[in-house]
């Protein structure tokens, strides 16, 4: 167990902790359901970072609590983002094109404009959130809500590539402990009430989108596809609590 959770941590940021050496196929796919943990630890960070810089101006905290969103995860997802973005609009909805230019290493400009997109969409609604009543809990659940739509995506869609990181999970995780997990993460966002409930209306739209999508475009999912779903799904909620 603790094993799991430091591959999944180990992976998922760049804080400092030794993964266990030579992780086997199987730990890294039970390391899937720490992720929501991991997006936690994340949220708790930037709570407890708003705590202490709290009196600085909106702006600013904005772009220092952003800046250190990045740092932690060291832009693992915004990597996987621009990866999507160019093989999306580069593969001129071929498939093995799309997939093709996702492995490129280099990022075109429509990976640099995306990544610069939802980096605008994030510190817009974070400059709103700090003013308004709900700065812990929007801090909290979106890295939250981030991790825990990889879980629906690897439950619910094929994994492309043959081999890596992603492969291992899939064909590993404990899908009957990540239903429940999912299951009692919607349960525990009722306690915002109906705040709560449209939440998780947004975030069952936004899932059903990704796996639509997806299966249309590609017919399945992959690292960057993955990366790209965390980066959206934590703007959403961001801005989901600047709007509401």
């Amino acid at each position: 167990m603790l094993q799991a959770f430091r591959v999944a941590f180990s992976f998922l940021t760049r804080i400092p902790v030794s993964a266990p050496p030579e992780a086997s196929a199987q730990l890294w796919g039970k390391s899937l359901i720490y992720y929501p943990l991991v997006g936690l630890m994340i949220g708790v960070l930037l709570a407890v970072l708003h705590r202490l810089i709290g009196r600085v101006p909106d702006m600013m905290e904005a772009a220092m609590l952003l800046g250190v969103w990045v740092l932690i995860t060291g832009a693992l997802h915004l990597d996987g983002l621009a990866d999507t973005a160019d093989g999306i609009v580069g593969g001129h909805q071929n498939k093995d094109r799309i997939l093709s230019i996702m492995k490129d290493p280099t990022s075109g400009p429509m990976g640099i404009t995306a990544i610069v997109l939802i980096l605008v969409f994030k510190f817009a609604a974070l400059t709103v959130i700090l003013t308004g009543n709900y700065p812990y809990t929007a801090l909290l659940i979106a890295p939250i809500a981030g991790r825990a739509m990889l879980l629906v995506l690897f439950l619910t869609l094929p994994y492309l590539r043959a081999e890596g990181v992603g492969h291992w999970i899939s064909e590993n995780f404990p899908k009957q402990q990540v239903l429940i997990l999912l299951i009692g993460l919607s349960l525990a966002v009722l306690i915002l009430q109906w705040k709560g409930l449209a939440l998780l209306l947004l975030l069952a739209l936004l899932a059903a989108y990704f796996h639509w999508d997806l299966v249309r475009r590609i017919g399945g999912t992959t690292g960057d596809t993955a990366g790209a779903v965390c980066e959206v799904t934590e703007a959403a909620v961001l801005v989901f609590f600047a709007v509401g």
